[in-house]
């Protein structure tokens, strides 16, 4: 599973008229925001494999199937219907699968013509597989779905909003805004007709406070442990800001022109783990696109503690790694290949959606999850981009650690 550098853009849609959207924009508006962002509805976002329906081959399930999509015979979770319904009165409600866009679009396309008929018209957004983040641990791939990307992408604050899923992993960086349910099989005629994990939830999600500025799912039966209320200080974070040169966006504890002890630019040495020698993190003289000076330069400078940061070349190089004792890799350039996934197994993976110029998006969060993974496994990170040059939005995240 790799993100290649041609991702198709998340399905956006308006919620009235159905209508999609231009690719990636600032925005979206939505019936509920014409008053602001304050006036915005709570978002829910849902999943849907295990936790909406069963798509499995022909002949693996007992019953009949509600319909047959991509080949595959395709069962309702009981009461599906009825709180679809029940959330559109209630929420803005956007989709979110791990599975390719084709894949979910034929699913709502599904769910719209057999449950629910206004449920495809009404989804804000449609997230798949290019948006959702893959982290490699021990050659076994998890799918994360960092919920301040869609936020962020909707622009709506991360504290009013819910996702509803049966895979724990998807939620782990945001457990207190998750709904966990049970995976729905329908591996027997009980299970389809008996399960009542959405007329629960439908009764919970009616009773929950969603005018509060701030949601709480502890009191759902299923709420992840350790789950508190939402903080609604805690908005977009790092969807909505930009890290690039000349201090626009510019993040407390990084350097820019003019910063250094001397005012001249120069930013702090640091020691390089191969060697012995010093690397600057500035931007070189030769472009970005001469490899053989990236090949030349692709040392492991050591930042912080368990921090380590390289270019690309350096980070496919076996024995720096070894040598480093690098235990965990964080990718922050979306069109590169996972590096050494293949030949270091024992590598953890975990990968950014940046692009690798001045003024990407930067999910500090997410960068700042993985370097906390490392330590709490008592590894050490490797991070890195393509060129490994400072004003890239990665080489910006080791620094502001540092």
């Amino acid at each position: 599973i790799t993100h290649g550098a041609q991702q198709r853009p998340p399905s956006l849609r308006h919620a009235q008229s159905g209508q999609r959207r231009p690719s990636r924009p600032a925005t979206v508006a939505t019936r509920s925001q014409a008053g602001g962002a304050a006036t915005a509805r709570a978002l829910l976002v849902l999943d849907i494999d295990g936790t909406l329906l069963d798509a499995a081959p022909p002949d693996c399930r007992p019953g009949r199937a509600a319909f047959v999509s991509r080949g595959k015979e395709v069962r309702l979770r009981p009461g599906l219907g009825s709180f679809l319904e029940a959330c559109l009165q209630r929420f803005d409600v956007a989709v979110w699968t791990a599975a390719p866009l084709a894949y979910a679009e034929a699913m709502c396309a599904g769910i719209t013509a057999h449950a629910c008929p206004r449920f495809s018209g009404a989804l804000l957004a449609t997230f798949s597989a290019s948006d959702t983040e893959v982290v490699w641990t021990r050659g076994a791939a998890t799918s994360i779905k960092a919920l301040h990307k869609m936020c962020g992408r909707l622009d709506r604050p991360l504290a009013r909003a819910l996702i509803v899923d049966d895979d724990p992993s998807t939620y782990s960086r945001n457990p207190s805004n998750a709904l966990p349910v049970p995976t729905f099989r329908a591996s027997s005629a009980r299970e389809q007709h008996d399960d009542r994990t959405l007329a629960e939830l439908q009764r919970f999600l009616q009773a929950l406070d969603i005018d509060a500025d701030a949601l709480d799912v502890r009191g759902w039966k299923h709420a992840p442990a350790g789950a508190r209320p939402l903080d609604p200080r805690i908005n977009t974070v790092g969807s909505g800001q930009t890290v690039g040169l000349g201090g626009r966006g510019k993040l407390p504890g990084s350097f820019g022109a003019g910063d250094g002890p001397a005012g001249d630019g120069q930013p702090p040495a640091l020691t390089a783990c191969t060697g012995g020698l010093t690397a600057h993190c500035a931007p070189a003289a030769v472009p970005c696109n001469d490899l053989e000076s990236l090949r030349a330069r692709s040392q492991v400078a050591h930042i912080a503690s368990h921090v380590y940061l390289s270019n690309y070349f350096a980070a496919k190089d076996q024995a720096k790694l070894r040598a480093c004792g690098i235990t965990h890799v964080l990718c922050c350039a979306a069109e590169l290949p996972l590096a050494l996934a293949w030949q270091m197994p024992a590598l953890v993976y975990s990968k950014l959606d940046l692009a690798d110029n001045p003024s990407s998006a930067l999910p500090i969060d997410a960068a700042l999850a993985a370097i906390d993974a490392a330590a709490a496994a008592r590894g050490r990170i490797l991070v890195h981009c393509a060129a490994g040059h400072f004003h890239d939005a990665s080489m910006t995240l080791p620094c502001h650690f540092h």
